[in-house]
């Protein structure tokens, strides 16, 4: 997309500059010049997440009403609330990243571009593929600013010519089919399922990740009124036409609308998902059919649903018919945090069962705890003094809250963290790290920042662990001692397995609700979660020699499991809720 004549750049994503400064392409150059993050202290975030939670809410009550029109239908707000979900905020952010950018730092008189044709552009089948193009390819970004160019009709030296987008418009291969195993639980499920295909069922599994072994339970122990259900759907999909007038009807602004409202809505032309438009109908159908075949259907049990817009028009569908649908808590902590996203998807569920926390504000929960597995047993033997779990630094997020502390913006602020707690360790102690970093196979076509680069001259002085050979709960059983630099699953994993444990709490980036402020506590008194990288790189190198010594002494011991019992239940809840619901 450079101009080549023209050797002065300025350049408006920070990451694309640190690609130049990475390669050293940046040489080729006669100046450069880039944008700064625009979000870089908490009330930038506030501002922000309020912006596009002010959005959704406008947005909703006006697209439900045009969508209702397309396919001739009445469904209420709450449906299209539901269908739209937290998919929809997120494509409300991705364009909002973008036109916020321009706003501030692109100067129409001064700076000379290129933009994609429009035969670039192909709307994306849902709003998974649209995430992939958003935030995991410059092509997006490309895309949405060449509208943004377009819509205020800027000048602009050429056109690039056509750029194929099919990978985004194909359908999504199987998730799960990634995540699945061959083992005896998963064969024995669907051996059970053939078994129990034709009883009267009350309860739907449909994109919850319990594990293999009690979903069989839960599925015999309720002689089949507990049931799993595929999640991805195959119905007869249209790649071939578009939609145009309907896509012109949805478009259409509103005599209230602001400019951003006008640009947002100018993108549907290209970027609305045909599963809402043009393949609709089919998702319908298939919902229609799975209902009319499985009358006896009361509940519904979904987690994945946020990230899966054709489970969530069958979700809405299925609230139409009066299956209620119960949100089971993923497999990590999003309720301390600032403007957190599990605080809108409770309020689109009609039961939502926590990993084991409660909080009485919320009238549809229920404290409950997982059936995804975070426990694995230490092995006797390990093979790892320090075993140091990191995170993928992603460029783009999908929301704007605390729960990505290590992406965008901050993943610049989490350097800053850990270089300094490296640059406080001794030589002899960084050579006993054994670096586990996200499988490489996951992260291959996504955007992030590199450890090896930015972590230099920490980085090759460390060893590192296959990622792709063991996952994060084997290396930890293979450790002495584990130091976690984010928060997510693996910490959770970690304290439950009782592995000594080291977790940072960088609080220049994840961000805690006032609520909260004291949810790390317990942790931070016994030493296990650590805010200060100075403070971190003194208690590993006090403890490093025997972390046993360490982690068994009694200020440890209570404060682990007072953390534990006061937001991750052990006990059997879940199953115990799911049976009495299939008496009731």
């Amino acid at each position: 997309m450079w101009i080549n004549e023209i050797n002065d750049k300025y350049i408006l994503d920070p990451f694309v500059y640190y690609e130049l400064m990475k390669t050293k392409e940046i040489r080729l150059f006669n100046s450069t010049e880039s944008a700064k993050y625009r979000r870089q202290k908490k009330t930038d975030l506030v501002n922000d997440s309020n912006f596009i939670n002010d959005k959704f809410e406008k947005y909703i009550p006006i697209i439900g009403y045009r969508l209702n029109l397309i396919h001739k239908k009445t469904f209420d707000n709450m449906f299209w609330r539901k269908a739209l979900s937290i998919s929809f905020e997120r494509y409300i952010t991705f364009i909002y990243e973008v036109y916020a950018n321009c706003e501030k730092y692109f100067n129409p008189s001064y700076h000379k571009i290129n933009i994609l044709s429009l035969e670039s552009f192909y709307p994306p089948i849902n709003f998974d593929k649209q995430r992939d193009l958003f935030q995991h390819s410059h092509f997006g970004k490309e895309q949405i600013f060449s509208l943004y160019i377009r819509f205020h009709e800027y000048s602009f030296n050429k056109e690039i010519g056509q750029i194929s987008n099919k990978k985004n418009h194909e359908r999504t291969n199987s998730l799960t089919s990634t995540l699945k195993k061959i083992n005896y639980d998963l064969l024995k499920r669907e051996v059970i399922k053939i078994i129990y295909k034709n009883k009267k069922h009350t309860i739907g599994i449909h994109g919850s990740f319990f594990n293999n072994k009690t979903l069989n339970e839960l599925i015999l122990a309720s002689d089949g009124n507990i049931y799993p259900f595929d999640w991805e759907i195959k119905y007869n999909i249209d790649l071939n036409s578009i939609w145009n007038e309907e896509r012109k009807l949805i478009s259409n602004y509103e005599t209230d609308f602001d400019k951003f409202d006008k640009f947002f809505f100018y993108t549907f032309n290209y970027f609305f998902p045909r599963e809402f438009i043009e393949n609709f109908s089919s998702i319908l159908q298939y919902y229609t059919n799975l209902y009319e075949d499985n009358t006896s259907l009361h509940y519904i049990t979904s987690e994945a649903w946020p990230s899966c817009s054709s489970l969530s028009i069958g979700l809405a569908y299925l609230k139409t018919k009066g299956v209620k649908h119960i949100y089971n808590e993923h497999n990590y902590f999003a309720h301390p945090y600032l403007n957190n996203e599990l605080d809108k998807a409770i309020k689109l569920v009609d039961i939502f069962t926590s990993l084991g926390w409660y909080d009485k504000k919320y009238a549809n929960m229920k404290a409950s705890n997982s059936l995804f597995n975070f426990k694995i047993k230490k092995k006797n033997i390990s093979a790892y003094n320090i075993c140091y779990i990191t995170d993928v630094k992603q460029v783009n997020v999908p929301q704007i809250t605390p729960s990505y502390g290590t992406s965008c913006e901050n993943a610049l602020k989490y350097y800053d963290f850990v270089k300094l707690f490296f640059s406080e360790i001794s030589e002899s102690t960084i050579s006993e790290i054994y670096l586990r970093e996200y499988p490489k196979n996951i992260v291959a076509n996504w955007l992030f920042y590199d450890d090896s680069y930015m972590l230099r001259p920490y980085y090759d002085k460390m060893k590192k662990i296959d990622s792709e050979k063991e996952t994060g709960k084997q290396s930890m059983s293979k450790a002495e001692l584990v130091i976690i630099d984010y928060i997510s699953t693996p910490h959770i994993e970690s304290l439950v397995s009782d592995i000594p444990t080291i977790l940072f709490h960088n609080k220049k980036t994840y961000y805690l609700n006032d609520d909260y402020s004291d949810y790390f506590d317990p942790l931070i008194e016994c030493g296990i979660c650590q805010t200060d990288p100075i403070k971190a790189a003194k208690i590993v190198e006090k403890i490093k020699d025997n972390p046993s010594e360490w982690w068994y002494s009694d200020s440890v011991r209570k404060n682990r499991i007072k953390f534990l019992e006061k937001n991750l239940a052990r006990s059997n809840h879940l199953q115990n809720y799911l049976l009495k619901l299939c008496k009731d």
